[in-house]
């Protein structure tokens, strides 16, 4: 039976959320349905993601610390966390079937291997540099690459996280940034025999279809103020 390519998206991403989590020392649980830490996740990070789009507003918020701060990764876009949530963002999931990419993709990237090199990625990247660690370069899966300009600044990256979910090789992409197309195509070019998932803006995505992306899905991110 084909893979569905929605599900290998949304259960990457939470095996990939876990990861960060436990990375500081988290444990956070799951139970098929939902994935959740009881503890206030790291910044960007959700306390939530729903893996059935059957999960109820109920089933997510009586395992969370459902307070001031708190976010659910609603990876169906079917709860309706208002009027206690609020919307933080909307974006699009995709996937890209096994396959090789045009000659030369990814050529410009490295792999990010030490922590001064991860400390130069992370302030490209802007994120907080409390969130993603040093320990991620040593954990299995993990790939951290990497553009440079002529100046030696890098100006495009991310991290592929590959796993196996129901046999079927997976490859996630997340923390982007820069020309996105670029990154996926490297994430493609490093892993021509997984399937390669993420989500984005929908404009990005749309872009992203022009190279054998395509879009399986909404998801909605609630955050409470």
């Amino acid at each position: 039976m084909a893979p569905d390519p929605l599900e290998l998206a949304v259960r990457e991403n939470a095996t990939w959320c876990d990861i960060v989590c436990r990375s500081h020392r988290f444990r956070p649980d799951a139970d098929g349905r939902v994935w959740w830490s009881d503890r206030r996740t790291p910044s960007l990070y959700p306390d939530a993601i729903t893996l059935d789009p059957t999960v109820t507003e109920l089933d997510v918020l009586r395992r969370i610390h459902d307070a001031s701060g708190a976010s659910v990764k609603d990876s169906f876009a079917t709860l309706d966390l208002a009027p206690d949530y609020r919307v933080l963002f909307d974006a699009t999931w995709f996937t890209r079937p096994p396959g090789p990419v045009a000659a030369g993709a990814g050529d410009a990237f490295e792999r990010i291997s030490d922590k001064f090199t991860f400390g130069a990625w992370r302030h490209a990247w802007g994120g907080p540099a409390d969130v993603l660690l040093p320990g991620l370069l040593r954990t299995a899966g993990v790939t951290i690459l990497g553009a440079r300009t002529p100046d030696e600044r890098y100006d495009r990256g991310g991290i592929l996280h590959h796993t196996t979910i129901g046999g079927t090789q997976v490859v996630g992409l997340s923390n982007a940034f820069g020309r996105v197309t670029d990154v996926a195509l490297a994430a493609a070019a490093q892993a021509p025999d997984a399937w390669i998932v993420g989500y984005d803006d929908a404009a990005v995505v749309a872009e992203l279809g022009t190279h054998g992306f395509s879009a399986c899905g909404p998801l909605r991110v609630w955050w409470r103020d």
